[in-house]
């Protein structure tokens, strides 16, 4: 798959791992209304809804980027942590030998 190819709203469900009934949840107009970021949709035809691949993945880090930064811990936040776990288990080791 190229990042310039146009996939159907199946094929999205199946990179997102989800039904396709949520998927078109996602492209109503109602849902586009109520997201900050909505999913980033084109239609061809009435019925003909299409995502592009590299729109998708930008989406996704979107969407990923959002709810670390609201909910969970940053890479710096990470990154922090994991030096003091290290750290915690590096004096653990001395102090067992």
């Amino acid at each position: 798959m190229t990042e310039n190819e146009v996939l159907t709203l199946r094929e999205v469900a199946r990179i997102l791992k989800c039904c396709t009934n949520q998927v078109y949840e996602l492209t109503r107009g109602r849902s586009q209304a109520r997201m900050d970021d909505p999913l980033p949709v084109f239609t061809i035809h009435r019925k003909m809804k299409r995502v592009r691949k590299a729109d998708l993945m930008d989406w996704l880090d979107k969407m990923v980027k959002s709810q670390r930064a609201e909910y969970g811990e940053t890479a710096r936040q990470r990154e922090s942590r994991q030096k003091r776990q290290a750290t915690e288990d590096f004096r653990n080791r001395d102090r067992t030998s």
